[in-house]
């Protein structure tokens, strides 16, 4: 899940075929699941926090930073 503690572009992908599942500005306060793996883009990595399997893995990066992660297998 991506829990947004402010605004950020996303580009969610599948890892496995690349097939686009998410893009757009979400706003604070919003949360995006999709099944992994995935690949998460991110326009202010700052103000992503990622959760897998429960676990809180923390923000995707700093604010303002661009930032590309997979999660999952």
């Amino acid at each position: 899940m991506l829990r947004l503690e402010g605004t950020s572009w996303l580009r969610v992908t599948d890892a496995r075929t690349g097939r686009q599942l998410y893009e757009g500005t979400a706003p604070s306060g919003t949360q995006l699941s999709f099944p992994l793996p995935v690949v998460v883009r991110a326009g202010n990595a700052g103000v992503v926090r990622v959760i897998v399997g429960g676990q809180d893995r923390g923000r995707m990066g700093n604010v303002g930073q661009v930032v590309s992660q997979r999660y999952g297998q």
